[in-house]
């Protein structure tokens, strides 16, 4: 089989293209579960029936290879996950009864989400040579060598020297040996029957700063927006553009770059922190019944300038589609809780209240309140009780689903 990525320049999409050599066949079953599988690990995938050789497509829009990431130094919660997404990949291939040869654990064609996610391309090809660096060992000789892991907390590199330890101690690596050097050595949490969970592995061991010493350069891959890099997102000339006098003045004195994701003044004040320890009341989905901390002055003037009427949004879930009206005239609660202003159901992964979303002068803020599983803002992991700012339709992940605030008016009610 033979590997390519190719890019299309006029949408900015890309596509890693596997074709198959002479002697290897379609596995027509295998294809047709991997395009509906919906793996979360697994990249989107489709393929030419009736092409011969096979030719395979997978979507890798938005995504950083594996090898450009890891220039960067990353955090013990994302290197944990990417350990646990190996395993997750080698139990799906024993539960089907597939071979593990058929999922591409080669550093060359992995791949990187938001938040430091790895993503994989199971390959549904038979009866050719099983070529030696998709093997699930290559992937941890990789991840375990000094030259291409740096840690951002220099002790984080015991978990490298452990996995390196385990691949020399390992010729043949089994799912059950995995299960206990990840659970066992590393100590990562089990999950449903024993296995290490990818969701625990999420949690951060230790909270680097978001900024580095100077105040203005991100010092790890939390803060490293490859991602949005290859995502061809607005650029600092494009940003500042949009930003007023005060805004562009403030971010010059602390010498904050327009793109960073985090602003100065995001910070909890005290105010929050006593309302956030008071369980909200039950709110409708389309009317936050939610109480406006500090003044209101930028939400009068706001409401002068469009003539009255109430700027409000709508809070699309990408996983389903669905919608949820917000009205940010007062901060909105985002979580699993039916006390929570906007309640996500169907996913215990999110907190009972997870974010806030409110605005400021026109903008938007998504703030964390202090989540098991974090929020995610063009690629980087918010610290606890922080927020970052995002614009209408710009994409965020609330744990592991992707949420986005479309903007709509509406005309004032006669009461």
């Amino acid at each position: 089989m033979r590997f390519s990525e190719r890019k299309d320049w006029h949408s900015g999409s890309r596509t890693l293209q596997v074709v198959g050599e002479k002697r290897e066949k379609l596995e027509y079953a295998q294809a047709e579960w991997l395009v509906h599988s919906g793996k979360s690990f697994l990249l989107p995938f489709a393929y030419e029936q009736d092409a011969v050789p096979p030719r395979l497509y997978y979507d890798v829009t938005g995504l950083a290879r594996l090898r450009d990431y890891l220039k960067a130094k990353v955090t013990s919660a994302q290197y944990l996950g990417m350990l646990a997404t190996v395993y997750e990949a080698m139990a799906l291939c024993t539960k089907r009864g597939y071979p593990t040869s058929g999922m591409c654990f080669d550093p060359d064609h992995a791949y990187i989400a938001d938040g430091g996610a790895l993503r994989l391309a199971f390959v549904p090809l038979s009866g050719g040579p099983e070529p030696p660096g998709m093997a699930p060992l290559a992937m941890f000789a990789y991840l375990s060598a000094r030259s291409h892991v740096k840690f951002v907390v220099d002790d984080d590199n015991r978990l490298r020297e452990q996995l390196d330890d385990f691949v020399r101690r390992t010729p043949v690596l089994s799912i059950s040996a995995l299960q206990t050097f990840l659970t066992v050595e590393l100590g990562m949490d089990r999950g449903e029957g024993g296995a290490p969970s990818a969701q625990a592995a999420s949690v951060p061991l230790h909270t680097p700063s978001p900024l580095g010493r100077g105040g203005g350069t991100p010092s790890c891959a939390a803060a490293f927006d490859m991602v949005g890099m290859l995502s061809h997102r607005a650029s600092a000339f494009e940003v500042t553009a949009r930003q007023g006098v005060a805004k562009r003045a403030v971010n010059g004195v602390a010498d904050i770059s327009p793109t960073a994701p985090f602003s100065v003044g995001t910070h909890v004040g005290p105010a929050d922190e006593v309302a956030e320890s008071t369980p909200s009341a039950p709110a409708s989905l389309h009317e936050s019944r939610t109480v406006l901390l500090g003044s209101g002055a930028g939400t009068t003037s706001q409401a002068a300038a469009d003539g009255g009427r109430r700027p409000t949004y709508v809070l699309v879930r990408e996983r389903d589609g669905s919608r949820h009206s917000v009205d940010l005239s007062a901060p909105v609660t985002v979580g699993r809780s039916v006390h929570a202003d906007v309640q996500i159901e169907g996913n215990g992964n999110l907190s009972r209240r997870h974010a806030r979303l409110s605005t400021d002068g026109g903008g938007i803020t998504v703030q964390d309140l202090g989540s098991l599983n974090g929020i995610f803002v063009r690629g980087t992991r918010l610290p606890k009780e922080g927020s970052a700012r995002v614009e209408p339709e710009e994409r965020f992940r609330l744990a592991d689903e992707a949420f986005y605030l479309l903007k709509e008016t509406r005309e004032p009610r006669d009461d």
